[in-house]
């Protein structure tokens, strides 16, 4: 295999340093440029394959390069991934509207940053990295601060950030970023992906995925290959013949169906919370992850999208960041007796939409799963502009809470009357579809989970 040419925009000499293990000779060509015109020099005569761009450069910045890169050479081919320490809702929008691939918010783990990258260029060789055991190296990179957060912090350093955040002393993408970095130095019980989710997610474009090959994924995990099969014998599915096996699971539940019911189920894993005081929000959490899902899923399919199972997911996953972070204060304020949980709830709901990015950027998900967990609250953006499974789920994350699943939508706001249900050109008459489909599939879950 030919190797991938590479060219990383960077000043800072130490984050240069990290991207040579990002990216390791055996597979990559890579050349660095330090500012934004020796960037488009090098780009003009190299023609790289992926483009790593900061955002903060020197002479020229980021944001021109990429938007000269896109517009001006009219080139939309070339793979660009956006790097930067700054992630708001609109650094995000206005690199997304001109054609980005990916998004690395600083600072990162070389390890995650290198995994996803590898998988969006089709690279499956498993690197050696027996040189990376090094303390140093496997730290947590900071390069504003060249700095690495590689020891156990005591959980007290959390509860000053969420002291100082409800302050109004450090803004909140920051709090977020300093909190889970913090929870995973201190080996807090952060909710662990399963496998079986990851893999689902990299069968969603294969069109020739037989019923064998999607059983192989699911029989991974013994504990979702029972659920499913006692599902296809349930009454919904029932037939002549009793399933014995995942593959005849998936035959008759349909493969579309096993998808969405095997993320569920291995979801559910994630949920499980030692904190009695939080055993309502994490409930209510996952039954509004359904809605939602099953509300997208809807959606996608009167709008006649091709991929209802991805939108699916999109929907299931979009509030994770909520559960993140249920998990590290239930944890960290488990001793806590006069806790005000109201406030902590309130704080909550203010930080999930980052922390559902961090979290799921670190795990390698594609760009679009954690631009959704960003931006599903985000109402007033233009949707012309952002790609439309992010739409669907905006508007089914409206529906899910306006049928009760979820936080209420205050009285006063109309939900078809919101910008994103103009864009879909949806009325009250999907309300009832809606409602009538989570009913129906929260029966078929209660039965089984």
């Amino acid at each position: 295999m030919s190797k991938v040419n590479v060219l990383v925009v960077e000043d800072d000499p130490s984050t240069q340093q990290l991207y040579k293990k990002v990216f390791p000779e055996k597979f990559y060509n890579c050349i660095f440029a330090a500012d934004g015109e020796t960037a488009l020099n090098k780009y003009v005569t190299r023609a790289p394959d992926l483009i790593v761009l900061d955002m903060m450069l020197p002479i020229v910045p980021g944001f021109l390069v990429l938007n000269k890169i896109r517009k001006e050479f009219d080139d939309t081919k070339t793979k660009i991934i956006v790097s930067t320490a700054l992630s708001s809702k609109e650094d995000i929008l206005a690199c997304t509207k001109l054609g980005i691939q990916g998004y690395i918010v600083k600072p990162f783990y070389f390890k995650d940053v290198r995994k996803r990258i590898m998988s969006m260029m089709g690279i499956e060789d498993i690197i050696d990295e027996s040189a990376d055991q090094d303390e140093e190296a496997d730290a947590f990179q900071d390069s504003s601060q060249a700095t690495a957060v590689n020891k156990a912090k005591p959980i007290g350093d959390i509860k000053q950030v969420v002291a100082k955040c409800i302050s109004g002393k450090i803004p909140e993408k920051d709090a977020v970023k300093a909190i889970i970095e913090l929870s995973k130095a201190s080996k807090l019980d952060l909710p662990t992906m399963p496998q079986v989710i990851l893999r689902l997610q990299e069968t969603m474009d294969e069109e020739d995925l037989t019923a064998k090959s999607l059983a192989d994924i699911l029989s991974s995990s013994p504990a979702l290959s029972v659920k499913l099969i006692s599902l296809s014998n349930s009454s919904f599915y029932r037939g002549v013949k009793e399933c014995n096996t995942v593959e005849e699971a998936v035959m008759r539940v349909g493969m579309t169906e096993s998808k969405e019911l095997a993320v569920i189920l291995a979801n559910q894993g994630m949920y499980a919370l030692k904190d009695r005081r939080f055993e309502s929000d994490v409930e209510q959490l996952f039954v509004h992850s359904i809605a939602v899902g099953v509300a997208a899923r809807i959606i996608a399919e009167h709008l006649e999208k091709e991929n209802p199972d991805f939108i699916f997911s999109l929907g299931v996953l979009h509030d994770v960041g909520k559960l993140v972070l249920l998990r590290i204060f239930a944890e960290i304020f488990r001793k806590d007796v006069g806790i005000d949980l109201g406030s902590l709830r309130k704080f909550i709901i203010k930080l999930h939409t980052h922390a559902g990015l961090y979290y799921l950027q670190s795990l390698g998900f594609p760009f679009l799963f954690f631009q959704t967990a960003l931006l599903h609250d985000t109402l007033d953006q233009n949707f012309d502009q952002v790609a439309p499974d992010l739409s669907i789920v905006v508007m089914a994350n409206l529906l899910a809470r306006k049928l009760g699943y979820g936080i209420a939508i205050p009285e006063n706001v109309d939900v078809f009357s919101t910008k994103v249900a103009k864009h879909l050109m949806l009325d009250n008459s999907m309300l009832d579809t809606v409602s009538q489909g989570i009913i129906d599939y929260l029966a078929l879950l209660e039965q089984h989970i």
